[in-house]
C-alpha cells in the first residue's frame, strides 16, 4: 500500500514502519492471528490516511501514532521470537479475548445502537448477555485466571435508603444501572464466530494441521577489521553480557506443544452459544484447558516385570535374607 505525500513527505518513516508490521504479522504463529493482525494494521493505516487527507494531521498526533505502531511493531516482534506474554497477547486480541475485536463480538449481545437505554425502573439488560455472563461466573478456570472483571452481583446494587434513611433517588438509581451495565459489558468474554471457533478447538486439541512460518534470513552484518572504532573511542570497551534482554522473559523455540498449551488457555476463555430448541434456552459450552490424555500404547515385558520383584517375600512384602547379603 503507497503512502501518500500527506504522511511521507515527514520525517516519520511510514513506509517502512508499515511493511516491517505487515512482514511481522506474516511470521505469526496462528493462522488467525495472522489474518487478523494484517487487516488490522491495513485498516488502522488507512484509517488514518483518509483523516489526514480530509483534516490533516498535526505534528503531535503524527508522533503519537508512529508511537504507537512502534509498540505494535515491538509486540509482534516479540511473539515472534518466541516471548510468551507477548505471544498469549497476540492471540488474545487475535480471538476477541481483549482489545477491539472484543468489543466488535459482543455486538450481537448489545441492543442496536438506534434504540435508546433509559436505565428508568422498567429496563431490564439484554436475556442472552445475562445468561452468557451467569455461565461464565460458574466457570473456574475463568475465575482463576483472572482475565474480566469478575460480576459479583446480577442485580444493580441500588440501595433501599439513603443515609438519611430516605428513598433513592430517580436520577441517583439511573446512574447506578448504568455504571452496573458497563461493568457488564466490561466483563463479558463473548463467543467467536463459528469458524474461528472450529480452527481454534482443532489447533487446541491437536488435531488441526499446523506449521511454523518461515522466516526470512537476515543479511550477515559485517565484523569490523579493527577494535578502534568511533564507539569504542567515545564509550570505551562494552561491557559483558548480561541478563538484562531477558528481564522480561526469555525467548522460547516455537513448537507446537507450546502453541498447544496457549491454545487450550485461549480456549478456555472462549464459549460457544446456541439456541436450544427443545429447552428453550440458551445452551453454553466452554472450552477446555487441560490437555488432553494419550494413553501409552507401550506394554511392559512380563520377563521384566517379574524381575523386578525378584526376592520379595510375596506374604511380607520384604526382600529375603539371601538377597540382603547379596546386596
Amino acid at each position: 500500500m503507497a503512502v501518500p505525500a500527506v504522511l511521507s513527505t515527514r520525517s516519520t518513516p511510514w513506509r517502512h514502519l508499515y511493511r516491517s508490521l505487515v512482514r511481522e504479522c506474516t511470521y505469526l504463529p496462528d493462522p488467525v492471528a495472522m489474518d487478523y493482525m494484517r487487516d488490522y494494521v491495513r485498516s488502522s493505516f488507512r484509517e488514518n490516511i483518509s483523516e489526514a487527507r480530509i483534516r490533516g494531521i498535526t505534528q503531535i498526533k503524527e508522533f503519537h501514532l508512529h508511537r504507537r505502531g512502534r509498540k505494535l511493531l515491538s509486540l509482534l516482534h516479540r511473539a515472534n521470537e518466541g516471548y510468551l506474554k507477548a505471544l498469549e497477547k497476540v492471540l488474545l486480541l487475535a480471538y476477541g479475548r481483549i482489545g477491539k475485536r472484543r468489543y466488535f463480538l459482543m455486538r450481537p449481545l448489545l441492543p442496536p445502537q438506534t434504540v435508546i437505554q433509559t436505565f428508568d425502573d422498567n429496563w431490564q439488560p439484554p436475556s442472552a448477555l445475562m445468561t452468557l455472563l451467569k455461565s461464565q461466573s460458574n466457570q473456574r478456570t475463568v475465575t482463576e485466571l483472572g482475565m474480566r472483571p469478575v460480576i459479583k452481583s446480577f442485580e444493580p446494587p441500588i440501595p433501599k435508603e439513603n443515609i438519611w434513611g430516605r428513598p433513592i433517588p430517580y436520577k441517583r438509581r439511573v446512574n447506578i444501572r448504568r455504571r452496573w451495565y458497563r461493568l457488564l459489558i466490561d466483563s463479558c468474554l463473548p463467543i467467536l464466530p463459528g469458524q474461528d471457533w472450529g480452527v481454534l478447538h482443532d489447533l487446541a486439541t491437536g488435531k488441526g494441521p499446523w506449521t511454523l512460518p518461515k522466516r526470512r534470513k537476515t543479511l550477515a552484518v559485517s565484523q569490523p577489521t579493527t577494535f578502534l572504532t568511533p564507539e569504542f573511542l567515545v564509550h570505551g570497551p562494552a561491557k559483558g553480557p548480561t541478563f538484562e534482554m531477558y528481564s522480561r522473559g526469555r525467548p522460547h523455540n516455537i513448537t507446537r506443544r507450546l502453541m498447544e498449551k496457549l491454545w487450550r488457555k485461549v480456549c478456555a476463555l472462549t464459549p460457544t452459544m446456541v439456541w436450544d430448541e427443545p429447552r428453550d434456552r440458551w445452551a453454553i459450552q466452554w472450552g477446555m484447558i487441560d490437555a488432553p490424555r494419550r494413553i501409552s500404547a507401550h506394554k511392559l515385558d512380563r520377563e521384566k516385570g517379574i524381575a523386578l520383584f525378584e526376592g520379595v517375600d510375596p506374604r511380607t512384602g520384604q526382600t529375603s535374607h539371601v538377597n540382603r547379603a547379596a546386596g
